[in-house]
């Protein structure tokens, strides 16, 4: 989550009146009553994780079979791509490949770059087959929303607009010119208004759906916005926000809405700025576009959360390792026997293809066993030494 140093005022998170949901009734009301259990028709686990690692050799074998396993949970994504005019900015940035095994970050608009993750997550939701609902903030004559593999679940939701592929999906979001101002308001109780009914099946069947606002600013009524995201996060609903700039107004805005919030609202950063924090705080992992792109798509699992909040325990550790490289690995506890954990992680890691690190540009194993030494040793070290980081632990 981006917590900039800011030198400059901050934007505080007001009460707001309550808000009435028929105030902001959509025209895609559902239809009919879904199934109480309705699962998504997607593919099997093990031909979704092969389909995600045919997209990019990146994907780690149990990342992909993670990602894959969450489409039962989240059975619904819900994008809400920012097209204001500030997208225009050209403070963007994306990796382009220029070379075996080499990639740089480069110059691009705030929309460029934010086409760019709605695409990859388009590619995800085919390869997987599972439905992604992509919807503008500001309606465009082309476009104002269009869901990928729609048919893969329908959840008693009439059709928000057309059914794409991502091919398709990356021309149309190509000709749009961002414009407009910055509705988060309305856009989040459209939201409301698709989930509330639906929500007494989504509970008994333990599913909910991903949200995903991607945005650079601020919502145009940001007293009415937190009443909003408080009646978004009494459904059943994992909310996720995609920043699309270093404005630290903005930054400081969201983390300040995160904390105002009873449920956690996960903030990312782009690619490059989380891959900083997560190293910051767990140096032995290499933060790779898939592990980014996976949060982004809504992962259950909170504890692809914690990466970039704290350093994670060893039985944490144990437990990321085995969800990325492999569910079936017979990881031992590492606060047992460090060397032999650390072997198994080197044998598992012999399977996998190197990750991208988007600091450096440079391939690199998905995990640093040094480094991973080194944090091991130092949290048994702390082991017991309390939060005051007593003994010379430093605690995160």
């Amino acid at each position: 989550m981006p917590h900039y140093p800011s030198t400059s005022t901050t934007t505080s998170i007001a009460e707001g009146v309550p808000i009435s949901v028929a105030a902001f009734a959509v025209d895609a009301r559902p239809v009919a009553a879904p199934s109480p259990r309705e699962e998504p028709t997607t593919c099997p686990l093990d031909k979704a994780a092969a389909a995600l690692k045919q997209q990019d050799s990146m994907w780690s074998s149990g990342l992909s079979a993670t990602v894959a396993k969450s489409v039962a949970a989240h059975p619904l994504r819900v994008c809400i791509l920012d097209n204001s005019g500030s997208m225009r900015a050209a403070d963007g940035k994306r990796l382009v490949d220029t070379g075996p095994s080499s990639y740089k970050t480069v110059g691009c608009t705030r929309w460029q770059e934010l086409c760019e993750d709605a695409v990859s997550l388009a590619k995800m939701s085919e390869a997987l087959g599972c439905r992604t609902d992509f919807v503008l903030l500001n309606p465009v004559p082309s476009l104002n929303a269009c869901s990928v593999c729609r048919s893969s679940w329908s959840g008693g939701l009439a059709p928000l607009g057309p059914s794409v592929d991502s091919a398709s999906l990356e021309r149309t979001l190509g000709r749009v010119s961002p414009n407009g101002s910055t509705p988060l308001t309305e856009a989040v109780m459209k939201v409301v208004s698709m989930v509330q009914p639906l929500a007494p099946s989504l509970r008994q069947s333990g599913q909910a759906i991903a949200v995903l606002i991607c945005t650079d600013g601020l919502p145009n009524d940001q007293h009415g916005f937190v009443q909003a995201m408080r009646l978004l996060q009494t459904l059943p609903v994992w909310c996720v926000v995609r920043l699309v700039t270093d404005d630290d107004n903005v930054v400081s805005y969201w983390n300040d809405l995160d904390t105002a919030l009873e449920a956690p609202l996960e903030v990312l950063d782009d690619l490059r700025g989380e891959a900083g924090e997560v190293c910051a705080r767990n140096p032995w992992l290499t933060y790779a576009p898939p592990l980014h792109l996976a949060r982004l798509f809504g992962l259950p699992e909170k504890l692809f959360d914690e990466l970039d909040e704290q350093a994670l325990l060893p039985s944490q550790i144990r437990q990321f390792l085995q969800m990325l490289l492999g569910s079936d690995l017979d990881l031992p506890e590492p606060e047992l026997d460090i060397p032999t954990f650390l072997e198994a992680v080197r044998v598992a890691l012999k399977d996998e293809a190197p990750a991208l690190d988007p600091r450096s540009g440079k391939m690199r194993p998905w995990v640093d066993l040094r480094s991973l030494e080194r944090s091991l040793n130092r949290s048994v070290r702390c082991n017991g030494k309390g939060a005051s980081g007593e003994g010379g632990c430093t605690v995160m």
